[in-house]
């Protein structure tokens, strides 16, 4: 399996409203993993350890998201946490270097998409469904490995 947007979309639309923001931190670094889980790299899927790490990393980076204006950095640089920490050759067994995808775009994407989800003109499934296109879109660009077998594959 792949990782899948559609997955990612189901996970952000089923986030539990909250204005306590270490519940919130939970809620989107859970849902962000449950599409992570699914990142394979070739033949070879990520490891539940590397989904560990990258939760904890993502969590971190996302403390202070609910000042305003806070989300558009916070939520880019939580991404690039999580997989910067995953990208280990633990979390993909039978690699030996793991390039995680730079999800460099993600701000530019995000700073477009938070406008219309703020204002409230589009439904909870819309939202969710164009968070998800934004931050899946950059999941899947960049990141490799390097397989102790030979050659590379790339993380998607």
């Amino acid at each position: 399996m792949v990782m899948s947007q559609s997955t990612l979309a189901t996970q952000l639309r089923g986030m539990t409203k909250t204005s306590v923001e270490s519940l919130a931190i939970t809620h989107l670094v859970d849902a962000y993993a449950t599409f992570a889980q699914d990142a394979m790299a070739g033949v070879i899927p990520i490891a539940p350890s590397g989904i560990q790490l990258g939760k904890t990393a993502m969590s971190a980076a996302l403390v202070g998201m609910s000042a305003p204006g806070a989300g558009l950095v916070s939520i880019p640089a939580s991404i690039v946490a999580f997989w910067v920490a995953a990208a280990t050759v633990a979390a993909f067994p039978g690699t030996t270097v793991v390039t995680p995808p730079p999800n460099a775009g993600l701000a530019t994407l995000l700073a477009a998409t938070f406008p219309a989800n703020v204002a409230g003109s589009l439904t909870l499934q819309q939202a969710a469904a164009a968070l998800a296109a934004n931050m899946y879109a950059q999941a899947i660009i960049g990141g490799t490995v390097t397989l102790t077998i030979g050659g590379t594959a790339p993380i998607a």
